[in-house]
């Protein structure tokens, strides 16, 4: 499990970049409810990445654009995240309840079934929380349609407009030529 893995006392790691891309993304309309980050494997760094930094920095940037839309309803709002890695399911929710503090609870993984038969039983508490998560996206979508949009129609007026560009005399670059003399 650790073959490939270095030492940062004895060699240098390279700086892993965490960029906003997420595998999925939730979105209605032209807003996002949610995203969701899967890994093949256990046990590898992408899991400690993408759970912990990756996805509260895009649930953050989500609920930031909420704010900017209907801040009045941003203490309802609940954004969900879905993390798939190996055999485990787990849900995040990120809201602000309190209204200043962004809150991000981890719900207890659930493991997915590997046997055929074993599917029954294991994947009905999966399934409930997916279903949940969904009445959550629709409920803060149902909450961010509410509000009014405005439009601010008011006009400054300004008695100092500079001009866009200075005119000038034409002077011409071209070079005359004299009219050729005949002797």
């Amino acid at each position: 499990m650790d073959r490939g893995r270095t030492l940062t006392s004895f060699d240098k790691m390279e700086r892993k970049i965490t960029g906003r891309k997420m595998d999925l993304v939730f979105f209605r309309q032209r807003h996002e409810y949610g995203c969701c980050e899967c890994s093949r494997y256990d046990g590898q760094t992408k899991e400690l990445y993408d759970d912990g930094f990756k996805m509260v920095k895009v649930l953050k940037d989500i609920l930031y654009n909420f704010y900017m839309k209907s801040l009045g309803a941003l203490r309802d709002m609940t954004l969900v995240g879905f993390l798939l890695f190996d055999a485990k399911f787990t849900m995040v929710l990120c809201d602000t309840s309190a209204g200043y503090v962004c809150r991000i609870n981890h719900a207890c993984p659930v493991d997915l079934p590997e046997a055929a038969r074993d599917v029954g039983n294991e994947l009905l508490p999966m399934l409930k929380a997916v279903y949940q998560a969904r009445l959550a996206m629709e409920r803060t979508n149902k909450l961010v349609k509410q509000k009014p949009a405005e439009v601010c129609i008011e006009i400054e007026e300004r008695d100092d407009i500079l001009p866009s560009f200075t005119s000038e005399e034409y002077i011409s670059k071209r070079r005359w030529s004299s009219p050729l003399v005949e002797d």
